[in-house]
C-alpha cells in the first residue's frame, strides 16, 4: 500500500470510496483537484472563471453546457445499475450529463458535507478514497462524476 495523503486523520467519521481502474493514473489526477479544492474550502471560493483556468483539461472536457439537477440524479443512478466494471458502465459513465456551475456548486463551503480526504494506492489496479464525512449527509455524485472523469473503472462505497 502506498499512501499519497492523509487529512482524514483517526477522529474522523468517513466514507470510502473503493475505485478499480489505473491506479497511478486515478491517483495523479485526484491529487491534482483535491488539493485545489481544499484550498479554497476555507479561504473563500473562487468564481466560476477561476475554475475554468485551474482545472485540469481532463476535468473539463468532461462537463456539458447546461443540464438540471434531476438529470444528473438520474444518470448517477442509471449508471450504477449497470454491472460494475462494464464497458458499458465505463461508457455511460464518459456521458455524464453534468455542467461545471453544477459540479462546482457541490464544492461551495456552504453545501461541501466533507471535509478531510486520505488516498492509498493499494495495487495497480486498486485504490482507496476515504473523505471525511457521515455516510447518510454526504451527496456522492459530484465526486462520483470526478472519480470517472479521472479514469475509474468501478467506483463502490462504503
Amino acid at each position: 500500500m502506498k499512501r499519497l495523503h492523509d487529512t482524514v486523520g483517526s477522529t474522523h467519521d468517513y466514507v470510502r470510496f473503493d475505485i478499480e481502474g489505473d491506479a497511478e493514473r486515478i491517483a495523479a489526477r485526484l491529487t491534482e483537484i483535491l488539493p485545489l479544492l481544499d484550498q479554497h474550502w476555507e479561504s473563500g471560493f473562487p468564481d466560476r472563471a477561476f475554475w475554468s483556468e485551474r482545472l485540469p483539461l481532463w476535468l473539463r472536457s468532461q462537463f456539458r453546457r447546461q443540464v438540471t439537477q434531476e438529470e444528473i440524479e438520474a444518470f448517477t443512478l442509471s449508471v450504477l445499475r449497470l454491472p460494475a466494471g462494464s464497458a458499458e458502465r465505463r461508457e455511460t459513465a464518459k456521458d455524464a450529463p453534468w455542467t461545471l456551475d453544477n459540479w462546482l456548486l457541490h464544492f461551495e463551503p456552504s453545501e461541501r458535507e466533507w471535509s478531510g480526504w486520505r488516498l492509498d494506492i493499494i495495487d495497480e489496479r486498486h485504490l482507496v478514497l476515504d473523505v471525511g464525512a457521515e455516510e447518510g449527509l454526504f451527496p456522492k455524485d459530484a465526486l462520483l462524476f470526478a472519480l470517472f472523469a479521472a479514469g475509474a473503472d468501478t467506483v463502490n462505497w462504503i
